[in-house]
């Protein structure tokens, strides 16, 4: 595996968590062993976790970095220490005592002053530098209680680009300390600040581009479920959004696709998501769309088996969608056999056995469930080895609700690719 996934994943993430990427691909055996090292180091080399860069730098054969050591040592000259003055330093360890009670109130303004006395627009800077210090040099959860009292306490000035920057420290630390349920929160929190006219247009792209990189490392976990997906979907589907897919990160839609294929509520939309490849708007392929294509646009059956027996390797490579591989896989072969029923009016098992790799009684078995799960009219002839198909009338209610749910996601793309033809005043 060559490394554009790897590049493709992690050019819109902070550091550390390129770092963690690094280890997970490292203990897969993803990629050549010196090739994804290096890789680590280069990510390392942007943060002050020195200790950490320089065991990993003595695993490189013979690919010792020139003045390495020359370039920590500038490095440790700026310690934490330093960014504080006295009264920031007091503030920080009244915080650090009073935390507790702090959090207990939901981080309210009133009650950080209450506890640990006001402080100027001027410290806060100097406390919000020293987070971003900690942060660094790997204390990420004293990191993450600071950013919580300066978010807080940012919200009495006038200052969006402070606020923002606090919330992008603040989603780092959410990440990497693993509290997912607050760190959607922040993602909300950033992409309500990006709707202000006080950015400019190529400031939001890039960090709209950077909050969908974060939200798919947030929404994309083991414990995911439906409404995460749906989140997820929301968010990339929005028309600034969709503009900013198109022009920076058309990767992207390989976790759109797999939101939409975990998504019952979605997968119908699956047919009109790969329209727009057809039309041009999206120029991005890989094994799952082009498995998606095979099956609901080609209705090549063998060559969509084939691409997913590949799809199945490539997920495991994949540090985001490796925790949903089962499920990936299983909502594909769902997908596969609901579009070849609506070609086919039978089905042999030994055909599902070979598809699943396995027995004809175990094949029979998936059958039922995926009958049941499908709500598709079929019986199963066991004696004969077939299933036979039952073509249903339209159901003109289904019909109208699902044109309906076409009118949002179609209208978005409509009116982004008009604003790229029609010049704006």
């Amino acid at each position: 595996m060559n490394g554009e996934l790897f590049y493709q994943q992690v050019k819109f993430l902070e550091p550390h968590l390129v770092v963690k990427i690094c280890d997970y691909y490292i203990k897969q055996n993803t990629f050549d062993e010196q090739w994804i090292l290096k890789e680590k180091i280069a990510a390392l080399l942007k943060t002050r976790l020195y200790d950490q860069l320089n065991a990993e730098v003595l695993k490189l054969k013979n690919h010792q970095l020139p003045d390495l050591k020359k370039q920590i040592e500038a490095c440790r000259l700026e310690t934490a220490e330093q960014a504080l003055g006295d009264k920031a330093k007091q503030f920080f360890e009244d915080i650090m005592k009073f935390y507790n009670e702090i959090e207990k109130d939901r981080f309210k303004a009133s009650t950080i002053t209450k506890l640990c006395g006001d402080i100027k627009f001027g410290l806060l800077r100097k406390l919000a530098q020293y987070s971003f210090i900690l942060y660094d040099v790997g204390n990420y959860d004293v990191s993450l209680k600071i950013i919580n009292c300066i978010y807080s306490l940012l919200q009495n000035h006038q200052d969006d680009q402070s606020i923002l920057n606090i919330l992008w420290g603040k989603i780092g630390c959410e990440l990497y300390v693993q509290k997912f349920d607050e760190a959607k929160e922040t993602i909300r929190a950033i992409r309500k600040e990006l709707e202000k006219e006080e950015f400019s247009g190529h400031f939001q792209i890039y960090n709209r581009a950077y909050l969908i990189y974060h939200a798919i490392y947030a929404y994309f976990q083991p414990k995911s479920t439906e409404s995460d997906f749906e989140a997820f979907i929301e968010l990339i589907t929005g028309e600034q959004y969709v503009a900013t897919i198109q022009m920076v990160c058309s990767e992207v839609i390989r976790y759109h696709a797999c939101a939409l294929l975990l998504t019952r509520s979605n997968q119908y939309h699956l047919t009109q998501f790969l329209n727009s490849f057809q039309k041009g708007v999206f120029d991005y392929k890989d094994n799952l769309i082009e498995f998606l294509k095979l099956t609901l646009i080609d209705f090549q059956f063998n060559a969509a088996e084939q691409t997913l027996k590949q799809l199945s390797n490539e997920l495991s490579k994949d540090y985001f969608l490796s925790n949903q591989k089962e499920q990936i896989i299983t909502a594909a072969q769902h997908l596969f056999f609901k579009s070849y029923c609506k070609v086919f009016d039978i089905v042999e098992i030994k055909m599902v056995s070979s598809f699943l790799n396995c027995s004809a009684s175990d094949a029979e078995t998936w059958i039922v469930n995926f009958i049941r799960v499908s709500n598709i009219d079929a019986k199963i002839d066991s004696e004969n080895g077939i299933v036979h198909i039952t073509k249903r009338q339209n159901n003109f209610d289904e019909t109208i609700n699902n044109k309906l749910r076409e009118i949002v996601p179609r209208t978005v793309l409509l009116v982004n690719n008009m604003k790229r033809i029609i010049p704006q005043n």
